[in-house]
């Protein structure tokens, strides 16, 4: 089954688990437990090995009759019980794809859900470095990928902001010509413009004119995306802008822990339509990702966006290269932040 947009288009990496780091003290809900050797199952020293195998007793039919009926809720009627098995194991697995299956239809279906007006959608991080700029370009092309209208995506940042050079195919808006355009000029361009546009904050821009002059083009799209980077979460002036929130925090302990200290003080309107996310920089880190997603959902899900080596390169995003996980983290994140802006609930 095909997807649209560039879900459809990314190639399923398949790889094995990463094994979890050494347990920091204070942290035990968090953190993977140590692995502990079994000494009952190493070999006694100077024992001597049996000459022949020991025989085992067979198996009691009537306990496999009543394990198979345990999992299926019937009668094996005679079957073998390896094929029992197997038959349980298909129909587990089955159902498991089809729940994906249905997840994803109802990713795509927020994503791509009629809008009114421009829904303004803030990304921040809890410290610098935290992915916000990775996670806003992300965004922005599951948007630009999905949806049939226009998607702008704005670097609020203070001049050093590279959300323009992640989003490299994108139509680059200039703020200087944009100034001197004016609101009818702008209408012109905008029509003539490509899915995706991007409009960088110049250095020793306001923060106030900027948005002026967002507000310009933002009405000629569906869909605006804004990264606030570390300034985002703690300056007002960000946090009155957007109609929902994502929360870039670092997988670490003292991400999640800043995190916490984050949504504990800010008011219950911010932390109600905001999105964490647990952005993951290295393919091993010592958080169990449930509990810490747990401990992060303040009455919206928080999503973990795993480490992926197509993003920590920092280079220009492809979405052909981006992991299927990747992508489905994107997508769920897309459309909770959609559905908040939109008034619905996640």
């Amino acid at each position: 089954m095909s997807q649209p947009g560039w879900y459809g288009d990314v190639l399923r990496d398949l790889g094995g688990g990463d094994a979890g780091q050494a347990e920091p003290a204070g942290w035990p809900a968090l953190l993977n437990p140590a692995m502990e050797a079994d000494t009952a199952t190493l070999p006694a020293v100077g024992r001597a090995r049996p000459l022949a195998a020991e025989p085992t007793p067979p198996p009691d039919p009537a306990a496999a009759a009543r394990a198979v009926r345990a999992l299926t809720g019937r009668h094996p009627r005679g079957e073998p019980p390896a094929r029992a098995a197997l038959r349980v194991a298909r129909r587990l697995l089955g159902a498991r794809a089809t729940a994906e299956a249905h997840a994803i239809a109802g990713d795509l279906g927020r994503v791509t859900q009629p809008v009114t007006t421009c829904r303004r959608i803030l990304v921040a991080g809890v410290a610098g470095g935290s992915g916000a700029t990775t996670l806003a370009a992300l965004l922005a092309l599951a948007f630009a990928g999905h949806r049939r209208d226009r998607v702008l995506a704005l670097d609020a940042t203070a001049g050093a902001g590279s959300l323009s050079f992640r989003l490299g195919s994108a139509l680059h808006w200039s703020y200087p010509d944009l100034i001197r355009s004016g609101l009818d000029g702008a209408a012109k361009v905008v029509g003539a413009g490509e899915r995706l546009g991007v409009l960088d904050r110049p250095a020793g821009v306001a923060l106030d004119d900027f948005w002026t002059a967002g507000s310009w083009i933002a009405r000629y799209y569906a869909v605006s995306v804004l990264d606030g980077g570390a300034e985002g979460a703690t300056d007002p002036r960000y946090l009155a802008h957007p109609h929902s929130l994502v929360l870039a925090v670092p997988a670490t302990v003292d991400g999640v822990r800043a995190a916490l200290t984050w949504l504990d003080r800010t008011g219950p309107e911010v932390a109600g339509r905001t999105v964490p996310v647990l952005v993951g920089h290295a393919p091993v880190h010592g958080l169990r990702d449930g509990p810490a997603l747990r401990a992060l959902c303040a009455g919206t899900p928080a999503v973990a966006l795993e480490y992926d080596r197509s993003l920590a390169t920092g280079a220009p995003l492809w979405p052909k290269r981006l992991g299927l996980p990747t992508v489905d983290a994107v997508l769920r994140i897309a459309g909770l932040a959609l559905t908040i802006a939109c008034g619905g609930r996640s």
